[in-house]
């Protein structure tokens, strides 16, 4: 079997609750029933609009509504009936409609690709901004996972404090790995706050199995930013032992040596003499 490996999601240093990528995905709820315009933002511009429904009649209690482009021309989303662009939309598409129970939940994500992504929603017909996800409020959810090993940075921007998230680098086992159970945390006014067990506990630093996920619930209003700070790569690996060999050198000849007829002779390297040539007289004799 062949595993395919998503490089952008191990690549992923910074998860962002108001700059959504793969592995971040904020929860609001929609109390007042009424159709809804869902503005897409990339950079600041509208990218996609969408319509929301909030229906008492739906039986849906949850709907997830993707920020990602489709990753082709037909999408299985449901097509809607009205024309949702906007003449500030930098890509022109159409709008999807999307229908949920009032005390249903709406999640946002994205499911690929490595820009970022917010939010807004307002109600159709009226300008007012009922939800941006740049700046959650009391009641909503911010989900992250961590995929990576090490030690990451949490800030709550608007609030303006810090924290530390170590994640642990696996060990090898014969036992399959399981993902633990998510982390709940409280993001309150004076820091965050971790709830296990109906115990409440300030959380200076949480240690976490890679993707074992953070729930973080806003008590006040909040913009959570976990960022990559000291990555943590296992082991070195020792490499093998070099392989020592040994190979004859061939004999060197001197230089400058030759014979009485041009050729050069050959001698060799060390006290060993070369003999000499051995001139014969005209009369035959040496």
């Amino acid at each position: 079997m062949n595993t395919l490996i998503n490089h952008q999601l191990i690549s992923q240093t910074v998860i962002d609750s108001g700059d959504l990528a793969m592995l971040g995905a904020v929860i609001h709820n929609f109390p007042d029933p009424g159709d809804y315009r869902v503005a897409v933002l990339s950079d600041e511009l509208i990218v996609a609009t969408h319509t929301l429904r909030v229906d008492e009649s739906s039986t849906a209690t949850q709907v997830n509504i993707d920020l990602a482009p489709p990753a082709f021309a037909t999408s299985d989303r449901t097509a809607s009936g009205c024309d949702c662009k906007d003449e500030k939309a930098r890509i022109a598409g159409d709008s999807w409609c999307y229908t949920v129970n009032p005390r249903g939940q709406v999640l946002f994500y994205v499911s690929r690709g490595t820009d970022g992504y917010a939010v807004q929603v307002n109600k159709v017909n009226d300008a007012k901004i009922l939800f941006d996800s740049r700046q959650l409020q009391e009641g909503d959810l911010f989900a992250a996972t961590l995929l990576r090993p090490g030690s990451y940075s949490i800030t709550n921007v608007p609030a303006g404090y810090k924290s530390e998230v170590v994640v642990a680098y696996p060990k090898p086992g014969k036992t399959p790995f399981k993902a633990p159970a998510p982390v709940s945390i409280d993001a309150t006014k004076s820091g965050l706050v971790i709830v296990s067990d109906g115990k409440e506990k300030k959380m200076d630093k949480l240690g976490i199995e890679a993707t074992q996920g953070q729930l973080f619930k806003i008590k006040t209003p909040s913009r959570i930013r976990i960022e990559l700070v000291k990555a943590d790569d296992g082991p070195a690996e020792k490499g093998p032992a070099p392989v020592l060999s040994w190979n004859k050198q061939a004999r060197p000849t001197a230089v400058g040596k030759t014979l009485n007829d041009g050729q050069p002779v050959e001698e060799p390297v060390g006290n060993a003499k070369a003999k000499a040539p051995i001139k014969k007289s005209a009369g035959g004799k040496s």
